[in-house]
């Protein structure tokens, strides 16, 4: 079974063929406009029957050309092949066809940007039941083990399942463990030795289908910058990321982290509970809320310098910069690092208290809403723990702080040094801060690859770091 698969942005595009694969067993031909769709479809059908093996096409309605009319006849008005539309905004008037678009087949559909992913899969069903399909991911299984191709692994740095490379058609070694960090260094071995898929069990493969899916969903939502600043009352972003451009970050980088932090509080705001803890911090005062923000940059600029850098793992450190603090209503309280810091004494035992279990209260949210991808509530329960073991709730030295926390640990220091200095941000400042920083132990255990990154995320001079 083949479905056509029409979209122009790769990341949504492999996102989604990943999803139809794991839920349909579909071989996805995914071209990025209706002129490579037919060119795709002559290919296929040189060696093969004249009628196209399709099942469905699936097409970004904001693509639409004058190529989409001929497409649209070809394999809906001849062939009968069910048409899904996905559209956003007004993408669908440009479709002259679409009068008589639903009554033209009974599988024909619409469905509107952004969706969830069990919209997404009824939709697609409902698709192919016009046809009497009846398909099953657990048929596609080969001895126990489903293929998934392995460009898609790049996108992750940690999976919920183990994952497998083929030796012969009987025998499986495993690669990767559940829950481990990996490297993206790791896949890009085996994709220059030619290896094309990895494998999961088939009892796995469903849930791999959907880890991280509702979260890149949101992240490679396109949505004007502008639109989504005043939908999401950011209006600040501008100052803070010109602010962030003034210690060295690039243009191009400070963007990309813009739409990242955009759409990572779009998701967090979808969740009510969370969204009334922002939208409380938001009002309380500027400082929770710009400390939060600058995070999010200073830690997208650590992580895409080290091998954890995928986008999705960067999704979920902007994600923590977004909610660390969510619990927490006072300014002056959020600027305390440390339970040993005496300005917790003007405070009440009640204050004192909450600020203590801000970490795990934060962390618990963040879990039991089941919204957010796997880490971000143990990066979020983290936050306040330092390489010396001097920080809580729990005490942890460099070596038992997990990397991603690591990041945003080293992030998170870096930023409120820079407040120390009068929240002043220049060149002179961060190279004080990074001096700084190179002597104490954020140079050392788990700490060593993220300090690294720090140094590439600026193009400064390399420290001498050692690994104890």
């Amino acid at each position: 079974m083949k479905f056509l698969y029409i979209e122009p942005d790769q990341d949504i595009r492999d996102i989604y063929a990943m999803k139809l694969e794991a839920d349909f067993c579909a071989d996805i031909i995914a071209v990025s406009d209706e002129k490579e769709a037919l060119e795709r479809y002559q290919e296929q059908c040189k060696n093969g029957p004249n009628r196209p093996d399709l099942a469905l096409v699936l097409l970004d309605a904001g693509v639409a050309s004058t190529n989409f009319q001929a497409l649209y006849d070809f394999f809906n008005k001849l062939h009968k092949i069910p048409f899904l539309l996905l559209y956003d905004g007004d993408s669908l008037m440009l479709l002259a066809c679409l009068d008589t678009f639903l009554s033209d087949h009974a599988g024909n559909r619409t469905l509107k940007k952004p969706f969830r992913p069990e919209v997404f899969r009824k939709t697609v069903h409902e698709c192919l039941s016009s046809n009497n399909n009846n398909f099953n991911w657990v048929k596609n299984a080969e001895n126990g083990h489903n293929k998934v191709k392995i460009q898609n692994f790049l996108k992750f740095n940690s999976l919920p399942c183990d994952v497998f490379i083929r030796l012969n058609d009987m025998k499986f070694v495993k690669l990767l463990n559940a829950n481990d960090m990996y490297t993206t260094e790791v896949i890009q071995k085996y994709i220059d030795k030619d290896v094309r898929e990895l494998y999961v069990h088939q009892e796995d493969y469903p849930v791999l289908a959907n880890t991280g899916l509702q979260n890149l969903i949101s992240l490679y939502d396109r949505k004007s910058e502008f639109q989504s600043i005043q939908e999401l009352n950011l209006e600040s972003l501008e100052n803070i990321h010109r602010a962030i451009q003034e210690i060295g970050l690039s243009t191009e980088a400070v963007t990309l982290t813009t739409k990242t932090i955009i759409s990572s509080v779009r998701l967090a705001k979808g969740v009510r509970s969370i969204a009334d803890l922002l939208n409380k911090m938001k009002s309380s005062g500027n400082y929770i809320y710009d400390h939060s923000m600058k995070m999010s940059y200073i830690c997208t600029a650590i992580a895409k310098h080290t091998e954890w850098g995928s986008d999705s793992t960067v999704f979920k450190l902007s994600l923590a910069c977004t909610m660390h603090d969510m619990t927490l209503n006072n300014d002056d309280l959020a600027r305390i690092e440390l339970l040993t810091d005496p300005r917790l004494k003007i405070f009440t035992s009640d204050e004192i208290e909450a600020f203590k279990n801000h970490p795990q209260d934060a962390a618990k949210l963040i879990k039991d809403s089941k919204a957010f991808p796997s880490d971000v509530d143990f990066i979020v329960a983290q936050h306040h723990e330092r390489p010396d073991g001097s920080g809580f709730p729990h005490g942890l030295l460099k070596l038992r702080i997990a990397p991603l926390s690591c990041v945003f640990i080293l992030a998170h220091e870096f930023v409120n040094r820079i407040e120390e200095l009068g929240n002043v941000y220049n060149l002179e400042n961060r190279d004080r801060v990074y001096q700084a920083l190179s002597q104490e132990m954020y140079t050392r255990g788990n700490f060593k690859k993220p300090f690294e990154g720090l140094r590439r995320a600026f193009n400064l001079a390399p420290k001498n770091i050692n690994d104890t």
